[in-house]
């Protein structure tokens, strides 16, 4: 999809920034009854435990107007910058 976006704008309206947010989730398990795999533990790297947040990371226009996810994951109630 980025790539889509990016075909139909200038060299100027590239430019961007990667920014983060987190929100708070309700903690809960819930099982996949089509793949039967269980949901609702973090899925950040080096972090275990059931989620509390969800994190995002997005592209944002630096000169325009425009935002796209690039990845989120579920952590927990502190992550480690570092990861």
């Amino acid at each position: 999809m980025l790539r889509l976006k990016a075909d139909g704008m200038s060299e100027m309206e590239k430019k961007c920034v990667l920014t983060l947010d987190e929100m708070s989730i309700t903690p809960s398990m819930e099982l996949h009854l089509g793949t039967g795999r269980l949901f609702g533990n973090t899925t950040l790297p080096g972090h275990k435990g059931q989620a509390t947040h969800a994190l995002v990371f997005m592209l944002a226009g630096a000169t325009t107007r425009w935002k796209q996810v690039v990845a989120y994951h579920y952590s927990g109630n502190s992550t480690d910058g570092a990861v």
